[in-house]
């Protein structure tokens, strides 16, 4: 196999050809030759170490987000290397966080072309940042701190499954609308508070912690209620006119 941009033909008929690059310069040269007319690129990567390493992964992405490609599947050739397929990216694929990131920077270096940059321009908020990994998958202070002043909600919240919560964190940092995304902590506590699941989880089976942690809200509920009773009540032993006994001597 060559490190040099040759091709080479896979000992089995059916397994795509592949190509090996030496460097991120003769990637991208390919790239501009190639990025309008091809469907598809299958790239040859030798495991670290190898002695014949030439292009890796990590030198290759920004390359192709330069031309508007992406890297998709990965195969594996034998021991020493495996093989990485890239293809223009479609109009409605995800972005990550970490590509966003590249775009930008290769923006300010002056590296993109104008085809990466379209496809950069045709990215949706609702496909931006949307693998899990990359998602805020905990509350603000701000919104813990509306949890907690609730205590009914803050019951429920710490009887619920820490998967659960995280998928709460999620919905209410993923709504796509600004005011949405306002509303959406509000709604977490008042749906806590009343023991119940959000929107998006009330469908299939009823998960086995809910009704332990409907039962700790309600129960907290009441001695919240209890106590702010107790509160409002006079002392014994005030008069009609707020003072002490000890008070009116």
């Amino acid at each position: 196999m060559s490190a040099r941009g040759d091709s080479v033909a896979a000992m089995d008929q059916e397994e795509p050809e592949v190509v090996f690059f030496a460097s991120a310069a003769e990637f991208r040269t390919w790239l501009e030759e190639h990025y309008e007319t091809a469907a598809e690129l299958w790239m040859g990567l030798y495991r670290k170490g190898d002695p014949r390493q030439g292009l890796t992964w990590e030198d290759a992405v920004p390359e192709a987000l330069c031309f508007g490609w992406i890297d998709s599947a990965n195969r594996r050739i034998d021991e020493s290397a495996r093989r990485q397929r890239w293809t223009p990216r479609a109009a409605r694929s995800n972005w990550s966080a970490v590509n966003i990131a590249h775009i930008q920077r290769l923006i300010a270096e002056g590296r993109m072309h104008p085809a990466g940059l379209a496809a950069y321009e045709r990215r949706t908020p609702d496909r931006t940042g949307v693998y899990s990994f990359e998602r805020r998958d905990e509350l603000d202070p701000a919104e813990a701190a509306a949890l907690a002043a609730d205590p009914a909600a803050q019951a429920f919240w710490d009887a619920a499954m820490a998967g659960y919560r995280r998928v709460c964190a999620n919905w209410v940092h993923g709504a796509k609308r600004a005011q949405t995304r306002a509303d959406r902590p509000a709604a977490l506590v008042a749906d806590c508070a009343a023991g119940r699941l959000i929107p998006s989880q009330r469908y299939g089976q009823t998960p086995t912690w809910l009704a332990r942690a409907a039962e700790a809200a309600s129960a907290a509920g009441e001695k919240g209620q209890d106590t702010r009773g107790e509160t409002g009540r006079a002392a014994p032993g005030l008069a009609a006119g707020g003072s002490t006994p000890e008070a009116s001597r």
